[in-house]
Order: structure tokens, then sequence, then C-alpha cells
């Protein structure tokens, strides 16, 4: 009888626990919902309210979306930025964990170790202690996150990326309503959500694309309607980056489901046919809102191709990173080696004058040759467990995993990630 009864409190406790912190992430949804339209503190004080509900229940990893995609956009309350009102509560609620039986492999230890390095013997140089220690509690807060999101079981996962997928959406729309975008009248509109890049908003809208496909977020035909809906804003970033990756991660996405059969052939094909005729369209009618941009984008990047300026191409991106390779190339062999050139998302060296956006060649100058082949084999080895995981249990979540890890790798290409805590969950992931 005794055991009965303790087992009904129990479920009875976690009903509640769900119920509460389900209403937390609800007032968080309509409070972002309304930034841009009621005043800002009022707004940022009930979201730190809510992360505190949140903190008392265990449930801190579900207001995770919430600082990706709005982070600058809450601002500050009381001199401090909500983003750091949500890593000390995180850091307190593993404090208060200590004393459970934890586990930190030595392999999640070690780029950590590299992260601190170059923080301690060049950030402090750069920007000072106090801020240095804030990069590096930001790190610390990115490593625990994530070995606790991969400990969460599928169920949680699917949790968090369908919060994710409606501050996705909202974030979008916040976009609009504050005007968060570049370019005018005498040139491409580009939008960005609350993002400060495009590109930056074309891969965290593609982590959700591929979060509702993998994970099987919804209802399959809310699932398609969101799938579209997120496609629609990723292309009102004009991003060719966007595009050509997600083109990519589409093909690799079937690849590992083993899907490239005739029926995925023909459909491919149609997608194609139909995509070149709407670029027809927009190329042909350039003051199509959004599409006419789009397409005469794009027009302009093939022109670029044809005549073989990589340059236009990738809108100088390309000529960057080959600076910035020839500059690490004639580095001090010490330098070459373990780096201490700031090219991150925090502090630009004021000889490099602009970051590669490349991360491959953004971490040589950073942390050298060697922080970054630990570095790689870190990704490349979570890559791996992943795809061990896949194989074994054709689980959804580590299907999520490797997709995940696959934008990274792309986007890493063509952005700056390094000490961006936005870009850090999905490299440690």
């Amino acid at each position: 009888m005794n055991n009965n009864t303790s087992a009904i409190r129990t479920n009875d406790v976690n009903e509640k626990t769900i119920s509460i912190s389900g209403v937390a992430v609800f007032i968080m949804l309509v409070l972002t919902a309304l930034t841009g339209i009621v005043n800002q503190t009022v707004l940022s004080l009930g979201v730190v309210l809510c992360c505190a509900i949140l903190f008392l229940y265990d449930k801190l990893h579900l207001a995770l979306p919430f600082m990706i995609f709005y982070n600058s956009f809450y601002g500050v309350l009381f001199g401090v930025s909500l983003l750091r009102f949500y890593t000390l509560f995180v850091l307190a609620r593993i404090m208060m964990k200590v004393t459970e039986k934890t586990s930190f492999s030595i392999k999640h230890l070690i780029p950590l170790v590299v992260y601190v390095l170059f923080i301690v013997s060049t950030m402090i140089p750069a920007v000072g202690v106090m801020s240095s220690m804030m990069i590096i509690l930001d790190v610390i807060v990115c490593f625990m996150l994530v070995s606790q999101i991969v400990e969460l079981g599928e169920d949680t996962i699917k949790d968090i990326f369908k919060i994710y997928s409606f501050v996705c959406l909202l974030s979008f729309i916040t976009g609009l309503i504050t005007e968060n975008k570049l370019g005018d009248e005498y040139n491409y509109t580009r939008y960005m959500a609350t993002f400060e890049d495009p590109n930056y908003m074309g891969m965290f809208f593609t982590v959700a694309v591929f979060a509702l496909v993998t994970l099987k977020l919804f209802d399959k035909r809310v699932r398609v309607l969101l799938v579209l809906a997120l496609y629609a804003c990723i292309l009102s970033t004009l991003s060719i980056t966007a595009i050509i990756v997600n083109a990519v991660l589409w093909v690799a996405y079937l690849t590992i489901l083993k899907k490239i059969k005739i029926k995925a052939v023909i459909a491919i094909g149609v997608v194609f046919v139909v995509a070149f005729a709407i670029f027809r369209y927009g190329v042909d009618n350039p003051t199509t809102p959004v599409l006419g941009d789009l397409a005469s984008r794009v027009n302009d990047k093939l022109i670029s191709l044809e005549a073989g300026d990589m340059s236009g191409v990738t809108t100088g991106r390309s000529n960057l990173a080959a600076e910035h390779l020839e500059y690490y190339i004639n580095l001090p062999f010490f330098n070459v080696l373990f780096g201490g050139i700031s090219s991150n998302a925090r502090y630009i060296n004021p000889d490099l004058g602009y970051a590669a956006h490349n991360e491959y060649v953004d971490l040589l100058l950073n942390v050298g040759f060697i922080g970054t082949l630990i570095m790689l084999i870190y990704f490349i080895g979570r890559l791996s467990s992943h795809i061990r995981d896949y194989r074994s249990t054709k689980g959804e979540k580590s299907l999520f995993f490797i997709m995940t890890k696959c934008i990274w790798a792309m986007y890493a290409l063509a952005l700056t990630m390094f000490l961006d805590f936005r870009f850090m969950i999905f490299f440690l992931i």
C-alpha cells in the first residue's frame, strides 16, 4: 500500500512539474511574440521570471531556443543581459548537482581546455579580464548544456525543438515588425529575423527544418506546412549559401536513409523544374517582392560564375579566406602551431581587419594547427558517435544530431563562429 501511494505521489509531482514548466514556456512565447510592440523591460522581466521557474523545476533546457534567437533583442534588465541571467541560472543548477553522481568525460575536457587557454592567452589582453571571464562562463555553460541535452530522452529533445520551431517563426515576425533587414529601395532587401546577418538566420532556420523532418515533430500535415513556411522565410534572406547548403543537406539526408530511389529522383527533378520556373519568373518580373530580388541575386551569381569571378560568386568570402590563410602561413612557427591571432565573433585582430568568414581558416588563426586538429577530431568523434548510435538504434534523436553536425560543418565554410554560444551548441552537440 505504501509503495503504491509513493508511486501515485511521484506521478502527481511529475505531472505538476510538466504543467508548471509548460505554462512558463507558454508565457515566454507570448512575451517573446510581443517583442518590438510592448515595453521591452516589462517583457524581459517576465522572461527572467519564467527562467527562474524553469530553474526551480530543472527545465532550463526548454529556454535555450529563446536565448539562441532573442538574446540581442531581449536587451538588458538591471544592466544585465538576459543571456547572462540564463547562464547564471544554468551554472547555479549545475552547482546544485555537484553532489550527485555526474560524469564528465575526458574527451569533453580536452576541447574545453583549448577554449580556456585561448581566452586566457589571447582574449584577456584584447578585451580585458571581466569580458574574458564572461566568455569562459558562456563556454562552460555550453558544454554543460550540451552534456545534458545529449543525455535527454527523445521525447524531451522533441519538446525542446518544438519550442525551437515556434520561436524560429516568432523571430521572423519580430524581424518584420522591427524592420531588421539589409538593403533599401536601391539594393536587395535581405531579411534577418532577429539575427545580425542573413546567413545566421539561414543556418538556425535550417536547423529548425531538419528538426521537424528528422524528429517527426507534430502531425505530418502540420510538419509540411511548417517546413514550407520556414523555407519561405529562408528565401527572404536571399542567401545563396542557404540554398546550396539545403540542397546538399537533402541529398545527405536521403543518402543516410537510403531513400535515393526512382521516386526520390523524380521528386528531385520536379523540385528542380519548379525552382527553375520560379527563378525565370523572378528574373522576368524583378519588382515581385522577395522573389524578384532573389532571382536577380541568383542571376548575378551565375553571371559571376560564368565569368570565373569567384570573389563575386562568394561575395568576397573566397578572397578573405585566401588572405587570412596566407597571413596564417606567414606567422611565426609558434603561432602556426598554437594560434593566438584573434579572428572570432568576439574580437578581430586589427591586423586582419575582418574575419575570414570561414571557420576552418579562423580556427587556424585562433588556436593554430594543434588546436584546430583537436577541435576537428572532437567534432568528427561526436559525429561518428551519433552515426554509430543511429546505425544500431535507427533513433530519430541520433539522426537529428547527425544532420545538425552536417549543418554546422557546411555553414562553417561561410561563417565565423568561434566563441559565439549559438554556434557552439551545435558544434558540441
